[in-house]
Parts: C-alpha cells; structure tokens; sequence
C-alpha cells in the first residue's frame, strides 16, 4: 500500500524538491488548494510554483507559495520511472507559458477536456473549465500521466454540491458575466476531485491511474498531516 509523505516547506524547506513535485496548502477553514512545484529547463532549475487559481480567473507562476504549503513528490514510482518526470517538468511549464497570457477558465466541469497537441491551448466545451484539481490532472494527462480512473470517483457527495454553488456563486461576482448553462446543471452531479484527493492520486502513482478507492484513505492522510 503507497504512503503519503507530505514534507513542509516551512519545516524541511524546497531544496529536496526534484524535477516535479506537487504543492498543497490551505486557503480556508476547510479549503485546499493543490498545484505544482516544478524545476523546468526553461528556468534553469530555478524553483517555480505553477497553479491554477484567481486571477482572472488564470493560473500563475511565483517563486514559491504566499503561505506555508506542503509538498509531494512521484515517490511511489520506481527510480528509472522518476527520471521520465524531468521531461514532465518541462511539458507543464510550457502549458503554462503558452496559456498564462490568455488565462484559462474556471469551472466545476471538465469532462473531455485536453490539451491540444498542436497549440497546447485546452480543447473545451462551453462551460467547461478547470479547478485546481482538475488542472493538476488534465497537465499530467497531457504528458501521459493519468493518476486517476475518473469513472470511479463519486458525483454524489453533498458537501461537493455545497462547493459547487459556491464556486458559480463566486464566479458570478468575480467574472461579472452569466455562468454557462453547463455548469449550473452539474451542480451536485459533477464528480469534484478535491486538492487532498488529488496529492493522495500522486502519492498512490506507480505507472497507472488509481481508483477512489485506493485513493481516498491517502487523501484522509494528506489532511491529517497538513494540520500535524
């Protein structure tokens, strides 16, 4: 059975920090926030922490975290595997230098959602967008990387269908725009996949995506050592 090994950035620092690691940190009382940790060529191995959040709504790319954040790395995979991750590093920079100018949507919703080989730009429907989550998953994807057997994850969860309104709530105020019909159907159908639930994905990684299941007792350990 993988474990979870959270390391704390204001405990045991980022020096240990490979290739490609992923971040997590708190952003409320019960909120998480999950995105990565990276050391792309382009930065000549430069820490740089890219995620998907508000602004705009975009993701961004800062130095490191604003907060205290914990961090994972692909420790799961064998050693020859975790060279492979260098070459991730650099697909998810790019994705995200490619896409920083524009911004990317937000939304509960991302069913087929890929990037596009060609232009690294999302292939979406309208309505559908991100989540911090979501990105994590759909950037790994595009570098081969699936962590999650989507079909297994619940769409029933009633916390989920409370933040699902309060994220349309608050892109209604934050965006000034109507929020697309898709989004208000999935309220409290569409599968969320939670920051926790996403960091515990990549600590159960060995080469091939895993189930709730399996997942979901390490994303319980993530939260247990994020308030250790």
């Amino acid at each position: 059975m993988p474990e979870v090994n959270l390391r704390s950035t204001q405990k045991v620092g980022v020096s240990e920090v490979g290739s490609i690691a992923v971040a997590i940190s708190k952003t409320g009382p019960a909120q998480k926030h999950v995105g990565f940790f990276l050391r792309p060529i382009a930065e000549a191995g430069r820490l740089v922490y890219v995620h998907f959040g508000w602004e705009g709504p975009r993701f961004f790319c800062c130095e490191e975290p604003a907060t205290e954040s914990h961090w994972l790395g692909f420790d799961a995979m064998s050693e020859d595997a975790l060279i492979a991750l260098d070459n991730v590093a650099d697909i998810v920079y790019e994705l995200f230098t490619v896409n920083k100018p524009t911004g990317l949507p937000y939304s509960i919703v991302l069913r087929d959602g890929v990037f596009s080989p060609s232009t690294l730009k999302p292939v979406l429907d309208f309505g559908e967008g991100f989540t911090c989550g979501t990105f994590v998953m759909a950037a790994l994807s595009f570098a081969s990387i699936e962590i999650i057997e989507r079909d297994s994850w619940p769409n029933d969860r009633p916390e989920d269908a409370i933040w699902h309104q309060q994220i349309v709530n608050t892109l209604r105020a934050y965006t000034k725009v109507p929020v697309a019909p898709l989004q208000l159907q999935q309220i409290g159908r569409a599968a969320r996949f939670r920051p926790e639930e996403v960091t515990g994905a990549v600590a159960a990684y060995e080469g091939a995506a895993n189930t709730f299941e399996v997942i979901e007792p390490l994303s319980l350990a993530v939260l247990d050592q994020m308030a250790a």
